[in-house]
């Protein structure tokens, strides 16, 4: 084979990784649907309905969160979704969340999860729309799973992830 055939089977097979990757089952175990139930479950709940007493229950009391240029942690990551629910509730702000993933890898007490989500928001009239990527570590802390690690990003490689992104990837929906 010469050089150029070499090279375009090589940028072929890598072009195909990522849409190979996004096909394969993700393979579930006990762990998993204690996960389902105990933090995503009450999670997209409690995100939809700004319900923070049910959002801080699902995290860890030492939980570390990284956003987009900033860092919260334990108690003060608490506190701040206490007051940023109750401030968008009085606004009359309306969400929906929803997000697939991509990878979930679990034991008995520690789980890493990794996804993209849709957040669809509603306010005086107007929609707008927010994607990301999300990693999760979660571990299970007296018998109850919890979130200990969040981190997320609107952006992939440098580009806005978007409706686009989001939609190709071919994984169940989690409401």
């Amino acid at each position: 084979m010469n050089y150029l055939a070499k090279t375009l089977l090589f940028t072929l097979l890598i072009a195909q990784t990522p849409i190979w990757a996004q096909n394969q089952q993700i393979q579930l175990n006990q762990s998993h649907q204690e996960i389902d139930q105990q933090v995503w479950k009450p999670f997209v709940q409690a995100f939809n309905t700004y319900d923070a007493k049910l959002y801080n229950s699902v995290h860890s009391d030492d939980i570390f969160r990284v956003y987009p240029g900033n860092i919260r942690e334990g108690k003060a990551y608490k506190k701040h979704n206490t007051a940023r629910f109750a401030k968008a509730k009085k606004e009359g702000r309306k969400r929906v969340l929803e997000f697939k993933f991509i990878e979930r890898k679990a034991t008995k007490n520690r789980a890493y999860e990794v996804g993209f989500f849709k957040v669809k928001m509603m306010h005086q009239g107007k929609t707008s729309y927010y994607y990301g990527k999300f990693h999760v570590v979660i571990h299970k802390i007296n018998g109850r799973w919890q979130i200990v690690q969040d981190w997320d990003n609107s952006e992939l490689i440098g580009k806005k992830v978007g409706e686009e992104e989001y939609a190709r990837i071919k994984a169940p929906v989690v409401k």
